[in-house]
């Protein structure tokens, strides 16, 4: 899976509309449950939503914040707030024509209802609260199958140490988690655990936290020490007491998106010290001989001179970390070629690290441009470094990104800014289209020799890519390609049909490039994507001027 279906947020607009469908009649439930729910997304424009396929902290919103509604009615408000995970109460009744609570003993037909409108509405119950959870086998019993299919993640109750020992039997059967208010260390184990507040240090075998009454500063302590102690809770926001509901729990999403902030930062901070640079060295799934070929095919496509000479040493930071991804195959090749043509031409001389560190104003400083290769997720959480890159760029450093490198920090607007885009939709990785030179005249475009070429990759769309804000140097040749090949994708489409595929940029007084270009290793031996890409190196650099004139349109054919 590639990231422009796993990084762009959950569309919710569908989600009122299933809810009524919902209501209408069992039948036609029964008939919509058979549909296939969409894949999840994993959220990487915001903190809290990629903390949890990075950190396993998961957010949930009491569904009771919506006084005197339903449990279906509280889900089509719960839209507005464009979230996923919810709590979910026995006391709150269902609705829809369905008079009785949300807990064990309704019909088939009745859970297929609540099932259709969390499916249809791309929602989980993260967390599931009943008072009590007694010694008798048939009731629990029937709880964890309720749980179970309803896909809640963790049942938060109260039990009596007599009922200890079917709990740890039902939670292992039914895979379901339980959080105790009150349980002994000794009984804890990886399925049942404790329900805490954070107004003491976070306990072992924290499963769930109930936030109320807390500072800022004592819960960003808190959720860093649950962080310490490799905890894995999921976080139940408090409910709302008076107001709008939903500008309350937007309020508190936002708070807890600055608590879990710190957490994060460390988490990346250690991912970056512990994860070396990928290189074909190293690469598992490669033998020898590949590894050779690879070499001798990227060796020739790469220029033999640069465009243009240094007019100094120069030194480029590259750097590779994803966060919460895998990362692109295409990713050691960049940086074999990074190395390569840096010790031909003499050109650059490049340091490879993913220490966030480097980042630091004082080392950031020394180098002239980072090279983002193909880097994806909550990568810049800290926000000194965040002004340490923005310093840096405003100072006349530059900034090169390729591929995924729109999917970097797309929680950090600014960022969004200085790239020029954020995620990206695709097709095909391998949609065919023929590329158009919209400034031809520009160095780095002279690879092609002014003629378009046709190019075989993963060409991203982005639904907040504008020409105002960029120069643009290749987009797609919109009447000579055809953008229906493969895969749906109901967002690939912008009714100005301009679809960039490279641009450069002034910020402040430093220089950006980006090519959506290099999804796959073969981008690598193509001798006109390697001229390209290396002159927008050297214009970031300093060293290559360039046209960068906002708002170009393509040039005639």
């Amino acid at each position: 899976m590639t990231p422009s279906h796993t990084s762009i947020p959950p569309h919710h607009s569908s989600r009122r509309r299933a809810i009524t469908v919902a209501l209408t009649s069992l039948q036609m439930v029964l008939i919509l449950g058979a549909l296939a729910l969409p894949a999840a997304a994993q959220g990487w424009d915001r903190v809290r939503s990629g903390a949890e396929s990075t950190i396993f902290f998961k957010a949930a919103i009491p569904l009771t914040s919506f006084r005197g509604l339903t449990f279906l009615e509280s889900l089509d408000r719960s839209a507005a707030l464009h979230f996923n995970n919810f709590e979910a109460t026995s006391t709150q009744t269902v609705g829809g024509g369905i008079a009785k609570p949300l807990a064990p003993g309704l019909t088939p037909e009745e859970i297929a209802v609540v099932k259709t409108a969390i499916r249809r509405g791309n929602v989980r119950l993260a967390v599931y609260s009943i008072p009590a959870i007694g010694a008798g086998e048939t009731a629990a019993r029937a709880l964890f199958q309720f749980a179970k299919d309803l896909n809640i993640q963790t049942i938060v109750s109260t039990a009596a140490p007599a009922a200890l020992p079917l709990i740890h039997k039902l939670a292992a059967e039914f895979n379901v988690n339980v959080a105790l208010t009150a349980i002994d260390a000794q009984d804890r184990t990886d399925r049942i655990g404790i329900c805490a507040d954070a107004s003491a240090p976070p306990p072992e075998r924290l499963m769930a936290v109930r936030l109320a009454g807390i500072s800022p500063p004592r819960l960003r302590e808190f959720l860093l020490a649950a962080y310490r102690l490799k905890a894995r809770p999921v976080v139940i926001l408090p409910p709302t007491a008076s107001g709008d509901p939903i500008s309350d729990l937007a309020a508190k999403l936002d708070a807890y998106e600055a608590a879990i902030t710190p957490a994060m930062a460390e988490y990346v901070a250690e991912l970056g010290r512990t994860t070396p640079i990928r290189n074909l060295d190293t690469h598992t799934r490669l033998t020898a001989e590949q590894k050779a070929d690879a070499r001798e095919k990227m060796n020739a496509a790469l220029p033999a001179q640069p465009p243009a000479k240094p007019g100094r040493p120069r030194k480029l930071l590259v750097f590779d970390l994803q966060v919460g991804y895998p990362g692109h195959p295409s990713i050691p090749y960049a940086n074999y070629v990074l190395q390569q043509f840096g010790t031909k031409t003499g050109v650059w001389e490049p340091t490879f690290s993913n220490d966030l560190a480097n980042f630091q104003y004082e080392r950031l400083r020394r180098y002239d441009a980072i090279f983002l290769n193909n880097t994806v997720g909550l990568l810049f959480n800290d926000p000194d470094l965040r002004a340490s890159i923005v310093r840096f760029l405003m100072e006349g450093g530059g900034l090169v990104g390729y591929h995924a490198s729109t999917h970097a920090s797309i929680d950090w607007p600014e960022f969004t800014e200085i790239i020029g885009a954020s995620s990206g939709a695709h097709r095909e990785a391998t949609e065919k289209v023929t590329v158009k030179l919209d400034d031809p005249a520009s160095p780095l475009n002279a690879a092609f020799g002014g003629q378009p070429y046709i190019s075989i990759d993963e060409h991203f769309r982005w639904n907040n890519y504008s020409r105002r804000r960029v120069h643009v140097l290749l987009s797609i040749d919109v009447p000579n390609s055809d953008l229906n090949q493969g895969r749906g994708c109901d967002i690939c489409t912008r009714d100005d049909k301009d679809y960039a595929i490279s641009w450069i940029r002034i910020y402040g007084k430093g220089r950006v490039f980006y090519t959506s270009l290099g999804h796959g290793p073969a981008e690598f031996m193509d001798s006109k994507i390697l001229g390209h890409m290396l002159a927008g190196v050297q214009f970031a650099l300093g060293d290559l001027a360039a046209d960068t004139t906002p708002g170009n349109q393509p040039a005639p054919r």
